[in-house]
């Protein structure tokens, strides 16, 4: 086949969603696909100066958009020139913007069966674009024109941005999830609330074998620069952006120090906050503790995380005890919900650990994400408040469930504490996304931890 490859971001771009095209691209050519790839010109970058074998440059409007993003010029008549001199059998684009529209009108003009790939669910990125950012930010205003602001930005991200995306999926004839996960977030999110029945299927992103192939050596170098060999070494792959709540990290970090002073952090990744992250390591007087690296080449960092997470993380939850849990959950089982927390509890948790909810917070919202058949959201904006945890359903029949932590001051205090987050459910109505999503079975736990104990509540809302 001919593919046509449209994207807003390419290399030399550093970031998720050009990597996978890449590796994407690589691995259909190596099947004797010809694939011609149309990405933006990146000046700045230095990436013009040799010419590369079936990739389209296009213009670009801004070359300093947003970091080191640029803002692409869908107009360049080099775009049309190449279709119009081509014969392509697929068309596949990774944006529903800008290169999106441009890929829908090209479909349609040339007859070309369209492809997206749904990498991103940018309703929960907008809170960071420029004016959507500034009409966010009037929560926090208790004033009318504050409230005007918070109103205006819920409307965008809950109700255009779906709009628009669904309006554009409905032009492609198949949209791919590149997880299970992004899967029942469409199912979810497009496929029952907006009516969009495109043929969705699940294509992961690809990862080259020698990415689970750790070198011992290399390892072992990474551990003695940045860990001095023995000290506990941590590492985090991120863009360093407002939208991956970074400095929510190194407050966890400042934490950790006060009970372990010896660690380091490997911040690897880049972006437009790096400075001020740099600066509140500072503030928070744990500047020696973090190491930012920057952007490292993949095989590095496939080293490191083969060593210091994939081989430890298996040990932390036990997978049958993992399942128990989700099962007591979905049977609104109580009893025995508490009795398999408090069993983990006890195999797992330090002190140290269960001493804030955000500790149990993450501890839920890590057992629930192992689920295949449900989908777990964290800190959800929804009715007056944001809810602990939600898990919705793929089936608009199915159950689905709100789940409220609270930390309480002593044991005596659990009962009570666990009746509260249930109560807070309905008083602050986290049930309302569900039921305008058109959930009507929804269960509702309140959930209370003292240490390594708790107590758990079960209500139930049926429409």
């Amino acid at each position: 086949m001919k593919i046509a490859m449209m994207t807003n971001n390419y290399k030399p771009y550093i970031g998720g969603v050009p990597i996978s095209i890449e590796r994407l691209t690589e691995a259909l050519r190596e099947q004797g696909h010809r694939v011609v790839v149309f990405a933006p010109k990146y000046k700045h970058l230095g990436n013009e100066q040799e010419p590369e074998e079936d990739v389209v440059r296009y213009s670009t409007l801004s070359q300093h958009f947003y970091s080191n993003t640029v803002l692409p010029n869908p107009l360049d008549p080099v775009l049309e020139e190449t279709f119009a001199r081509e014969e392509f059998d697929v068309i596949h684009v990774h944006h529903p913007v800008l290169i999106g529209r441009v890929a829908a009108r090209l479909s349609q003009k040339y007859n070309i069966p369209l492809v997206y790939t749904y990498h991103t669910q940018y309703e929960q990125y907008l809170d960071y674009a420029g004016l959507i950012h500034w009409l966010s930010q009037g929560a926090a205003k208790d004033n009318l024109l504050g409230r005007i602001r918070c109103r205006g930005s819920k409307a965008i991200k809950q109700e255009l941005a779906p709009w628009y995306l669904s309006g554009f999926m409905r032009r492609c004839h198949t949209v791919i999830a590149p997880t299970e996960g992004m899967k029942r977030v469409f199912r979810s999110q497009y496929g029952y609330t907006y009516n969009c029945q495109a043929d969705l299927a699940v294509l992961p992103t690809g990862l080259p074998l020698e990415s689970y192939q750790a070198d011992s050596r290399a390892v072992g170098a990474v551990r003695q620069q940045y860990g001095d060999g023995q000290m506990p070494l941590l590492v985090t792959v991120s863009r360093l952006g407002h939208e991956k709540n970074v400095p929510f990290l190194l407050r966890c970090m400042a934490r950790l120090k006060q009970y372990l002073p010896d660690f380091r952090l490997m911040v690897i990744g880049d972006g437009p906050q790096k400075e001020e992250y740099m600066d509140l390591c500072e503030q928070l007087d744990i500047r020696q503790q973090i190491c930012f690296l920057g952007s490292l080449p993949n095989r590095e960092i496939a080293f490191v995380y083969n060593k210091e997470i994939l081989q430890k993380l298996t040990d932390i939850i036990p997978q049958a005890t993992a399942i128990s849990i989700q099962e007591a959950l979905y049977s609104n089982d109580a009893q025995r919900l508490q009795k398999e927390m408090h069993k983990l509890l006890l195999q797992s948790a330090s002190c140290y650990d269960t001493a804030r909810e955000n500790f149990y917070h993450g501890f839920l919202t890590g057992i629930l994400s192992q689920s295949e058949n449900y989908l777990v959201k964290s800190n959800r904006e929804t009715g007056n408040g944001r809810s602990d945890i939600m898990v919705k359903s793929p089936s608009l029949r199915g159950r689905s469930f709100i789940v409220e932590v609270k930390v309480s001051d002593s044991i005596d205090d659990l009962e009570n504490d666990a009746q509260k987050a249930l109560q807070q459910i309905y008083d602050k109505r986290y049930m309302e996304e569900l039921r305008t999503e058109g959930y009507r079975k929804i269960d509702c736990y309140g959930i209370s931890f003292f240490r390594k104990d708790c107590e758990v509540r079960f209500g139930r809302e049926e429409i």
